[in-house]
This record gives structure tokens, sequence and C-alpha cells, in this order.
């Protein structure tokens, strides 16, 4: 999954002679890789025990620009972190070439922060 969220308004600043130019983003990454286990399988469906990881990452970016020099100014930071999961998916096969399945999974313990190297 990957969003990316952002806006770019005027906005009138306290102190500013004229508007600032205010420009934000936001933007997100999840992946969650899982290994499966058949507990039980027929021809009607199946349920699987599922375990793996969830990766996740969000990223954030602000820029304002304005006033009668043209200047800007930048903040942006982003944090990166991995949770251990387990869950189950239910499967119902409709015919021999048509199924539905229902996968839900939960954290297994505290997140792990990923810290760049310095």
């Amino acid at each position: 999954m990957w969003i990316r969220l952002g806006d770019e308004p005027a906005v009138a600043v306290e102190g500013f002679p004229i508007g600032a130019n205010v420009k934000t983003s936001l933007n997100t990454f999840t992946l969650t890789p899982e290994l499966a286990y058949r507990i039980v399988g027929n021809q009607r469906g199946a349920i699987d025990f599922l375990i793996g990881g969830r990766y996740y990452h969000v990223g954030s970016e602000i820029t304002a620009t304005g006033g009668p020099a043209p200047a800007s100014v930048s903040y942006s930071s982003s944090n990166n972190w991995v949770d251990f999961v387990q869950g189950a998916r239910f499967q119902v096969n409709i015919t021999s070439c048509l199924g539905s399945f229902l996968s839900g999974d939960f954290g297994g313990g505290g997140s792990i922060q990923l810290r760049k190297a310095a």
C-alpha cells in the first residue's frame, strides 16, 4: 500500500506583507510479507495460519515560501519500523475456478524502529 497526500494553498502569515505559499506532503508505505501453513483444505475451501512481518514507512515535508524578497523554509522527516504479525486466511471455493477469501492479522509484539546509519 502506498499513499501520497499533499496540499499547496496560499495562506496569510502574520508579519509577512504578502501571503506565504505553503506546500505539504505526506507519504506512507506498508509491506506485509507472510508465510501460510494450511491447517484444513478440501474442495469446499481452506483455513490457513499466517505468520510474517509488516514494514511501515512514513515521511512528511513542509515547505513555505514568500515575503517581499522570496525566502524559503523547508522541513522534512521520516520514520520506519517493523512489526511481527500472525493471523489466518479463510477461503471458500464457489466453483472450481472462482473463490472468495477473508484474511486478517494482528501484531504479535512491540514495534522495532529502524534507524538511519550515522
